[in-house]
């Protein structure tokens, strides 16, 4: 084992174990006509690929429960290649493997170690667009109180990130013209203004969930308020 300087380790693990790993939620969509050049370059000398992958480990607090989840962030093509090697020949030979693993607190400092590990610019009119979701994500999560955005499934008030990077996938093409500190702080006005009314419906005998008033987050509600953001927005960069 050995640590750098920016605090990620280097590790060892057995392939069959690191297949176990799943892949993080805000990679890009996988490119099938990769995996399929790689894995004809390699052909069957999979042990070539024994190495250059990432992991993250996600820390967060569910519900007052601490919960360590580990993620490939980066290496999803190699990885779909052994995968589909390994998965055609279960009684083939195991092999040890190497990778990098970082811990991370929040989704946005998983976003920004993916951009960090790609080299990613930030704005292509052609970008995936879960990468895209992301840039949106990461500024969300900074832009509201630590915990109200959860990288897992979670109860309302707290917003779940992977359904919310799914939905701001559907805007992907709207979203690259759209800065995101403008879109945060539109959403925050959004926030405020729904909470008002929130207590209106309230005093007229709605049946409105006290989570969201003493959290002072509504986001969780529905995702109809992407939309009604964006529709308030001037699209210029």
């Amino acid at each position: 084992m050995f640590t750098y300087a920016d605090g990620s380790v280097l590790r060892t693990i057995n392939m069959k174990a690191f297949l176990e790993i799943p892949v993080w939620k805000g990679n890009r969509h996988i490119d099938l006509k990769r995996v399929d050049l790689l894995a004809k370059e390699v052909g069957s000398n999979v042990q070539l690929l024994d190495s250059g992958y990432h992991v993250i480990i996600q820390e967060e607090d569910m519900d007052g429960k601490p919960l360590h989840q580990t993620y490939l962030i980066n290496g999803q093509h190699r990885r779909e290649v052994l995968r589909r090697h390994y998965s055609a020949g279960l009684c083939l030979p195991d092999f040890p493997m190497t990778f990098m693993e970082k811990t991370v607190e929040t989704e946005s400092e998983a976003i920004a170690y993916f951009n960090k590990i790609n080299n990613m610019k930030p704005f292509h009119m052609d970008e995936d667009s879960r990468c895209v979701a992301n840039r949106f994500v990461a500024v969300l999560e900074q832009g509201f109180p630590k915990g109200l955005l959860r990288s897992k499934t979670t109860r309302r008030p707290y917003l779940s990130i992977e359904p919310l990077r799914e939905e701001l996938e559907t805007y992907s093409k709207i979203l690259q013209s759209v800065n995101p500190m403008v879109f945060v702080e539109k959403v925050k006005e959004y926030n405020i203004k729904r909470l008002a009314e929130m207590e209106i419906e309230k005093a007229l005998g709605k049946a409105i969930p006290e989570g969201y008033k003493e959290k002072q987050f509504v986001l969780a509600e529905h995702f109809k308020w992407i939309r009604i953001v964006l529709s308030t927005i001037d699209r210029e960069l």
